[in-house]
């Protein structure tokens, strides 16, 4: 299939020009189609998804609802298609912290990719994936874990046991056993999505952010800096701010702070602390999710207790 400017823009990672671009899209395809036209949805849809990837999450929600009315409409409730504009408006609202309208969302989602797909479909893994993230973000840890051993069962079967999307799974566990204390069982996680993505991605890849903050925030609570200062260094130098973006910028400003936090009992990196807690301050305003706002919190309350801070 031919990719659309918009597209082209989106896969690199210019999401500005991929926003314009699909704007333009969208504007000649209603010219055509007209205003409820299931290919209209598509661009929507695409337009969403560049918002989203700013982290302009009221414009996505506005594109992605859109897109779900038009698809109702026009192929029924129950189409496939419909299940992914019901994902993509759930992941928004988790982000903006409407987590029951969420829930609700995916949980039809899911059931309508059952009932077309089958229980093992690893289209499913995704929903079941967002599930586990929302209970998680409301500490239901049990039920969390259960979705994600479920997407992690459906996309072993499916991909085999060293493929990204495993790791996914892995890290996600990984973060529901570290949230529970069960700190042996959260490096096993960590350790198993770290290998395969070294193997497959490379060790300086972008997705081995969330391997190594995993483990340096397992070994910070072990009371174990020296292991866990490396781990939030090699963070900082794979995520730029530039090219970390939604939970990837979270995980860089998470890390900052935690290696300012394990840095400020040594005198001579007190100033590169304080820097660090600053930088992840400034950051985590430009981040609207819950995660980031929780932080947010710690740092200002971290800061306003240090000299100079």
């Amino acid at each position: 299939m031919r990719k659309s400017l918009g597209d082209i823009f989106f896969v690199q990672g210019r999401y500005p020009e991929a926003i314009a671009a699909h704007g333009q899209a969208l504007a000649m395809r209603e010219k055509i189609f007209g205003l409820e036209h299931p290919n209209i949805a598509v661009n929507v849809n695409n337009l969403g998804s560049a918002y989203a990837s700013m982290g302009q999450y009221p414009q996505a929600r506005e594109a992605y609802a859109r897109s779900l009315r038009i698809r109702e409409k026009a192929l029924g409730p129950d189409h496939p298609d419909v299940a992914v504009s019901l994902g993509n408006l759930a992941i928004v609202l988790t982000y903006l912290g409407d987590f029951r309208q969420a829930e609700d969302l995916t949980r039809r989602a899911l059931s309508i990719n059952e009932k077309a797909l089958g229980p093992d479909h690893p289209s499913l893994a995704l929903n079941l994936n967002n599930l586990g993230w929302v209970n998680d973000l409301q500490e239901r840890y049990e039920q969390a874990e259960a979705f994600h051993q479920r997407a992690l069962s459906i996309r072993e079967k499916a991909f085999g046991p060293e493929h990204p999307e495993v790791a996914v799974s892995l890290c996600n566990l990984g973060t529901i056993a570290l949230s529970r204390a069960r700190f042996p069982e959260a490096k096993a996680y960590f350790l198993r999505e770290l290998a395969i993505e070294n193997k497959i991605l490379g060790p300086r890849h972008l997705d081995t952010v969330w391997s190594h903050h995993g483990l340096g925030q397992v070994y910070l609570a072990e009371g174990r800096p020296d292991e866990a200062i490396p781990h939030f260094e090699h963070v900082l130098s794979v995520c730029a701010p530039d090219l970390c973006r939604g939970d990837a910028a979270d995980s860089l400003a998470s890390s900052q702070f935690a290696l300012a936090k394990l840095l400020w009992p040594r005198e001579k990196e007190r100033p590169r602390a304080l820097t660090l807690a600053r930088q992840a301050s400034q950051d985590l305003e430009k981040i609207s999710t819950p995660v980031a706002r929780k932080t947010r919190a710690a740092v200002r309350v971290w800061l306003s207790r240090r000299p100079g801070g």
